[in-house]
């Protein structure tokens, strides 16, 4: 098992000026889980990975590093606070519209 997420997670933790106690008890995890995750000796399911992205406000995507989505933030980030709100509202739109049912074909 590779320790990259694990690292990542103690940085993003450390971030968060967060213990393991403290982001434990956020979470409703035991402190020795998010240590075992932060050796490498275990990885988050999905559930953890979406708690700890509603707690850090981050994508999943970041919170396990995957550089695109950084690449994305960097340009987002670059924009004026107005571009930035234009951009994110479009984001939004497109990410709702795939959200919406599919109408399959009428014959």
């Amino acid at each position: 098992m590779s320790n990259a997420l694990g690292k990542r997670l103690k940085e993003i933790r450390e971030q968060f000026d967060l213990t393991q106690m403290q982001l434990g008890r956020l979470l409703n995890l035991n402190y020795r889980t998010l240590s075992n995750y932060e050796l490498g000796r275990a990885e988050p399911d999905i559930e953890t990975l979406k708690k700890l992205s509603e707690t850090y406000h981050m994508s999943i995507d970041a919170i396990v590093g995957n550089r695109h989505s950084d690449a994305f933030r960097e340009k987002i980030n670059g924009l004026s606070p107005q571009d930035r709100k234009i951009a994110e509202s479009f984001v939004d739109f497109l990410l709702a519209q795939d959200e919406k049912p599919k109408n399959s074909k009428k014959k």
